[in-house]
Formats: structure tokens, C-alpha cells, sequence
């Protein structure tokens, strides 16, 4: 399996500051900071990239990930972001397909 796609959907009140202070909680560093990209790499080299205007999010894993462990690893990403951005029920409904 070389691709997992999930369908998101930000909440539209979700304000980008207060998102990428949820995330910077969560243990995520903010690579960068681009008018329309937020960037953030956690501690394995995963990165999370979310575009705030369409609400498009895009998680990068390391490319040393093992083939075997990739879907679980992405998983506990997106679990990651998930329960930092329902801290005050707010957040991302999902839907795998």
C-alpha cells in the first residue's frame, strides 16, 4: 500500500492560530509558515500539512517508515491531530475511503 486517502473536514469556526497552538501542543514542531500552507514535523520526522483556506490535510511519514507499518503509523498521526483539535470540540470529521 503505497497511499491512504481520508476525506477531512475542518470545522469552519477553526480559527488557524488556535489550531496551530493545539498541534504545538500536541508535541508537533511548526516547520514554516506560509500565507495559504502551516507546516509541522513531529519527533520521527512525520509531517502534517494543512492548508487552512480549503481545509486540506496531508500527512507526509517518514521515508524510513517500513512498508508493513505505514497504515498504522499514519493512523496514530491523524489520531494524533484528531484529539488535539477536538480539545474544546472543535475539530476534523473523518471518513476513510
Amino acid at each position: 500500500m503505497r497511499a491512504l486517502l481520508w476525506h477531512s473536514h475542518l470545522e469552519s469556526s477553526l480559527e488557524v492560530s488556535w489550531a496551530e497552538l493545539q498541534l504545538q501542543q500536541a508535541g508537533l514542531k511548526q516547520q514554516n509558515k506560509v500565507p495559504h500552507l502551516v507546516s509541522f514535523e513531529d519527533s520521527s520526522g512525520h509531517q502534517i500539512l494543512w492548508i487552512p483556506r480549503t481545509g486540506r490535510i496531508q500527512i507526509r511519514l517518514h521515508y524510513l517508515t517500513p512498508q508493513e507499518e505505514r497504515k498504522e503509523t499514519a493512523f496514530l498521526i491523524f489520531g494524533r491531530l484528531e484529539e488535539a483539535w477536538r480539545q474544546d470540540s472543535r475539530g476534523v470529521e473523518v471518513a476513510s475511503r
